[in-house]
């Protein structure tokens, strides 16, 4: 049987025991704070520039021809994809949110179209821009439907790509760089 003695210097032990917490405490901050906002900033100005650019729009035809008669004659002109009259556009942002895993509930922060916003109404093939009919409809259930298909409409993703392109875009990763160089930093 082996007997070891160890001897340590207080000083040296007291700096590597506060080292340790001051790393603790910045990588939850940095991790489940900064670095997860300032992803979602990005995705939110990205989701934005997509749908104003038109950059992931495919091609899309018109769903049918009268359709495209109604927004011309509705809003103007030929509206583009994802973009009817400005509402779902306005409506992408920041806002945190929960989400559950195996060990328990958490949050975090994302970018996207909060849950309970609605539109005006007034978007009915039935109606004109006098008569506005239409009901209202959760910007959400709306972007769920373009973004998946909807009874026979076919899918239009956005955010999905926009996802894809984010995460493989280096954005990230340089998000993520930046909050472990905050954390090796306070190893000292």
């Amino acid at each position: 049987m082996a007997i070891f003695e160890i001897e340590f210097n207080q000083t040296d032990l007291k700096r590597i025991i506060d080292a340790v917490k001051r790393i603790e405490m910045v990588s939850e901050y940095e991790i489940k704070t900064i670095m997860q906002r300032k992803c979602a900033e990005e995705q939110a100005q990205d989701l934005k520039l997509y749908i104003i650019s038109q950059a992931l729009s495919g091609g899309y035809a018109p769903y049918n021809p009268r359709y495209m008669m109604w927004k011309v004659m509705n809003y103007q002109q030929n509206v583009a994809y994802w973009m009817l009259s400005g509402e779902l556009l306005k409506s992408i942002t920041v806002f945190k949110h929960q989400y559950n895993m195996r060990w328990g509930s958490q949050y975090g922060y994302m970018a996207g179209i909060p849950s309970g916003l609605a539109d005006r109404g007034d978007k009915s093939w039935l109606g004109t821009a006098t008569t506005k009919r239409g009901r209202s409809v959760y910007i959400a259930q709306y972007a769920h439907w373009m973004e998946y298909g909807r009874n026979g409409q076919p899918a239009r993703p956005l955010f999905r790509p926009a996802t894809a392109l984010y995460a493989g875009g280096g954005k990230w990763q340089r998000n993520g760089l930046a909050a472990l160089n905050k954390i090796k930093y306070e190893w000292r």
